[in-house]
C-alpha cells in the first residue's frame, strides 16, 4: 500500500490528464466556437510556426513522467511544463490552419474545462515530485 501512495500523485496526475481530452481547451471567436482538447493534442505542435510554445508542456510533462524514480530532475521538468501550460494563457489569438482568417488567427475568447484539467495534472505531478 506504501508504494500506491507514493504514486498517488502520478496517478492523479495521469487521470487529470486523460480527463482533459474530452474537454474543450478553448473557444474562439464570439460564438465561443470549443476547440477540443483531444484535437489540440494532435495538432498544438505545429504552433510553433506561429509562436506558440505551450504545446510542448506535453512534451516535457511525458518526459517528466518517465523519469519519475528521479524526484529532483522530474520535478524539475514538471515545472517547466507548467509554466509552458501557463504561457497559453497569454495568447490571444491562435493559428489553426483555416485559410478563412487570412493568416491573422483566431481570437481566443474563453478557456475550457480541458484546459484547466491539462494545467492542474501537470501542477499535481511536479508539485507530488517536489514533496
Amino acid at each position: 500500500m506504501k508504494g500506491f501512495a507514493n504514486k498517488l500523485h502520478l496517478w492523479i496526475s495521469l487521470f487529470l490528464y486523460l480527463s482533459c481530452l474530452f474537454f474543450p481547451a478553448f473557444h474562439i471567436n464570439d460564438i465561443r466556437e470549443p476547440q477540443h482538447a483531444f484535437g489540440v493534442l494532435l495538432l498544438g505542435w505545429l504552433g510553433i510556426l506561429d509562436g506558440h510554445f505551450s504545446w510542448y508542456a506535453n512534451a516535457l510533462y511525458l518526459i517528466a513522467i518517465f523519469k519519475y524514480k528521479s524526484s529532483e530532475s522530474s520535478s524539475i521538468m514538471g515545472f517547466a511544463a507548467l509554466i509552458l501550460a501557463l504561457s497559453f494563457l497569454g495568447a490571444s489569438t491562435i493559428e489553426l490552419g483555416d485559410l478563412s482568417s487570412g493568416g491573422h488567427g483566431e481570437k481566443i475568447t474563453g478557456y475550457g474545462l480541458g484546459y484547466f484539467l491539462w494545467v492542474t495534472s501537470i501542477g499535481i505531478f511536479s508539485i507530488g515530485q517536489l514533496l
